[in-house]
C-alpha cells in the first residue's frame, strides 16, 4: 500500500505526463503555453466585449510568435479549443473562465446555428461562448 507522500508524486508525476503530452501535441513548449495562456488571460481580461467565440486573441499571439497558424489551430481545435476562452480553459486547468469575458454574437451570424463539432465531447469546458 502507497503512504500519503507517494500517492502525492505518483499524482503529480502522472499530472506533469500529461502536461508533456499536451506540449508535444500542440506543438509548444512549456514556456510557449506559458506565454499564450498570459495573453489569453490579460486581452480577455482588457477586452471589455470578452471573448469573440473565435481564436482571434490566439491567432494574433501565433502570428506575432512566428508559429504557424493552420497547424496550430487545429491541434488547438482537438484539444478542445474552439475559441480564446476555451484554449484558456482546457489548456489550463487551473484559470477559471469568467462567463461575463463571453460576448454574444447575433444570432444571424452564419455560425450561430452550427454546432462546434471540432471540440471533443470528453474537454467540452463549461464555456458560454455560443
Amino acid at each position: 500500500m502507497l503512504s500519503d507522500e507517494e500517492r502525492r508524486a505518483a499524482k503529480n508525476a502522472y499530472k506533469q505526463r500529461a502536461r508533456d503530452e499536451m506540449w508535444d501535441r500542440l506543438g509548444l513548449d512549456a514556456g510557449q503555453l506559458a506565454d499564450l495562456l498570459d495573453h489569453l488571460d490579460d486581452h480577455l481580461d482588457d477586452d471589455a466585449d470578452g471573448c469573440d467565440g473565435e481564436l482571434t486573441r490566439t491567432r494574433e499571439w501565433a502570428l506575432d510568435t512566428g508559429l504557424g497558424w493552420p497547424p496550430l489551430e487545429e491541434r488547438l481545435r482537438e484539444l478542445g479549443g474552439g475559441c480564446d476562452c476555451e484554449v484558456l480553459a482546457n489548456l489550463d486547468p487551473a484559470v477559471a473562465v469568467k462567463p461575463a469575458r463571453h460576448r454574444r454574437r447575433n444570432r444571424a451570424s452564419s455560425r450561430a446555428n452550427t454546432p462546434n463539432t471540432a471540440m471533443p465531447a470528453a474537454s467540452a469546458s463549461s464555456s458560454t461562448c455560443p
